[in-house]
């Protein structure tokens, strides 16, 4: 009785919590996650932090030449972006850990005879952990070691909504901060998260989002545009909503990713980016419309050669000229002045991307970043 009393409750839930409840639910959830994050973020010791030694003296650094770099995550970007940047510093592999999943848990036996799979007896120089916390553990972090003869790195590309326990959709047991203090060196992309890191025992060095650029990938010429205005990226609530804005005031948009209607799957990024004059990007951090973070497209869109305009962000502005290298906005209403300014001067569009695409070489792809990670933990390349 028990078992259809559970089903029948399943399924009245399934029934209230979908289309408009739903979003309304969800958007409750994320205005309470965004007034929690304010509160915890206001009460940083404003006091500046007494300088820390470098790390040089991590776990296991023998001064040998980094040979061997594991990456374990739940691969989606890392294989076409991480993955190639990295093997230029040394000989990379992924494990993907959905490989090693048993009901939605790691195996660690499976995950073991699969890292023995991989390298044999032969230990890697650096492990980079790109996971969830709720795949962290202890025993995870003791296996993790004995495959490593070098420090073990974590990273973060959303700390504001992952970091502590109460992000949209997060459970109690998903509490990143629990976990810093496991890490030799965690990488964070929002310099606002290094007080929460020290405080919570973790070594905390900024690292924003990196890019992939093909060595055959030259500056764009001047070609025409397939599209004026485009949006490439799963279809979540809030670019929905932002979508439908713009083609109710009469902008045409052309959209790319799961959920949009009439669109497939995207296997090349890099031509619909190029090939549209315009491409938007919506900068918010994990379904808010209030709080930004950096987003690994704010470099694999300008950083490929593309004209990119996106919701303004306080640390882009760190790493592109605004206005020359990449475009702003910060409202519905200015981004529909902007669309109308620049899809009139293509030209503009053009040198906007080269000089995105000339500073990404400089700077931003991944293996730039990630040298200068080994150079700070002192290991050799």
């Amino acid at each position: 009785m028990n078992h259809f009393l559970k089903a029948g409750l399943q399924r009245l839930k399934d029934l209230i919590l979908c289309g408009p409840l739903l979003s309304l639910w969800v958007r409750i959830k994320i205005c309470k996650w965004q007034r929690r994050y304010l509160q915890k973020l206001t009460k940083i010791q404003t006091a500046v932090p007494k300088q820390q030694e470098r790390p040089r003296n991590l776990r296991g650094r023998k001064h040998e030449k980094l040979r061997k770099i594991l990456i374990i995550c739940d691969e989606m970007w890392e294989k076409g972006q991480l993955l190639p940047e990295l093997n230029t510093i040394a000989s990379t592999q992924i494990l993907d850990i959905k490989r090693v999943l048993k009901e939605d848990q790691i195996d660690l036996a499976n995950m073991e005879m699969e890292l023995a799979r991989m390298s044999g007896k032969a230990k890697y120089g650096t492990v980079l952990l790109y996971l969830n916390s709720h795949w962290l553990s202890e025993d995870l972090f003791s296996a993790v070691r004995q495959k490593s003869a070098g420090p073990i790195l974590g990273m973060n590309l959303d700390d504001k909504a992952e970091f502590f326990g109460f992000g949209p959709g997060a459970k109690k047991k998903c509490n990143y901060s629990q976990w810093v203090k496991y890490f030799d060196l965690n990488l964070s992309s929002s310099r606002l998260f290094e007080s929460f890191y020290e405080k919570c025992g973790g070594r905390f060095y900024y690292c924003p989002p990196g890019l992939h650029i093909p060595n055959q990938l030259k500056v764009p010429k001047k070609t025409l545009f397939e599209r004026t205005v485009s949006f490439l990226g799963s279809a979540k609530d809030e670019r929905v909503r932002l979508v439908r804005a713009l083609r109710h005031l009469g902008v045409k948009v052309d959209t790319f990713g799961k959920g949009w209607s009439g669109k497939q799957w995207v296997t090349s990024p890099q031509s619909v980016f190029r090939g549209t004059q315009i491409n938007l990007g919506l900068g918010f951090a994990s379904g808010s419309e209030r709080l930004t973070s950096l987003k690994a497209r704010d470099f694999e869109c300008p950083g490929i050669g593309a004209c990119y305009l996106t919701t303004y962000n306080f640390e882009l502005s760190q790493h592109w000229e605004l206005g020359e290298e990449v475009l702003c906005y910060r409202s519905l209403e200015e981004l529909v002045e902007m669309i109308v300014y620049y899809q009139t001067k293509p030209e503009m569009c053009r040198k906007i991307a080269r000089n995105a695409f000339r500073r990404a070489i400089a700077e931003h792809r991944w293996r730039d970043r990630f040298k200068k990670v080994f150079e700070e933990i002192g290991l050799k390349i």
